[in-house]
């Protein structure tokens, strides 16, 4: 998986919160190709508690703008009208803790800059869709979120994990109808006010669960996660990489 190109092709193509279309479809067709259980659309967010939701009119043009631009229509139809989340579940070769990841997708209604110094209008990939970008990196984090679903895609690891790639984070409105949707998720945790990092005893979607947020800034020379969620069991996940520019 080229993450640098999927980054760039995201970068090019923002969209605002809950029209995440394209996006959330092209992160349908990657976990279903590696061989996660996919949760999307309605089955994974309860439509009646989204928050800012675009007008109908909005919806619709950023449904048409998607289509045109590759989104797979068998997959986009299901998040017609505003139904972007995207849940992929991967279970391990054994027993083990539960560990949930989330990514944000959306853009902000920010026009990007044309300057020549600006990399991403300087090498060819700047915002294809006037007075929408990537300004919060969200198109990295999405695609970080699928090279790790990649990188998981052995099952060398214990437990399952839950990848929870979010719609409208911007304005703190996407997280609502993911915890009010039942089947996958528990409200206890989802009352709390972040999903940075939770203790095992939360409940996060499974008994003894690790919830963590991915960033796209790494602290040292190389970006590296290791989760264990009890003294006594084998890690759920160790995984690392050097950075590169993206």
């Amino acid at each position: 998986m080229d993450i640098i190109a999927l980054r760039r092709d995201f970068h090019m193509h923002p969209e605002v919160g809950f029209t995440e279309f394209r996006t959330a479809s092209k992160v349908v067709e990657i976990l279903s190709s590696l061989g996660y259980e996919v949760i999307y659309g309605p089955d994974a967010m309860d439509g009646a508690s989204r928050r800012g939701l675009p007008s109908e009119e909005a919806l619709e043009e950023a449904y048409s703008r998607a289509i045109r631009d590759g989104a797979n229509p068998d997959i986009a139809g299901k998040m017609r009208g505003g139904y972007t989340a995207v849940i992929g579940i991967l279970k391990g070769e054994g027993e083990g803790p539960t560990v949930a990841f989330r990514f944000d997708m959306d853009a902000l209604p920010i026009r990007e800059s044309r300057d020549t110094d600006h990399p991403p209008q300087s090498q060819g990939f700047r915002s294809q869709y006037e007075g929408n970008m990537h300004a919060c990196a969200h198109d990295g984090h999405t695609s970080i979120g699928l090279g790790l679903a990649a990188k998981l895609a052995d099952r060398r690891f214990y437990g399952t994990v839950k990848l929870i790639f979010q719609p409208a984070e911007e304005g703190v409105r996407g997280r609502t109808q993911l915890c009010k949707k039942d089947g996958w998720t528990t409200s206890t945790t989802c009352s709390a006010t972040t999903w940075e990092r939770m203790p095992p005893r939360a409940n996060f979607m499974a008994a003894e669960t690790v919830s963590w947020r991915v960033r796209s800034w790494p602290p040292a020379s190389t970006a590296s996660l290791r989760m264990q969620a009890h003294p006594r069991r084998k890690a759920a996940m160790r995984c690392s990489a050097p950075p590169r520019r993206c």
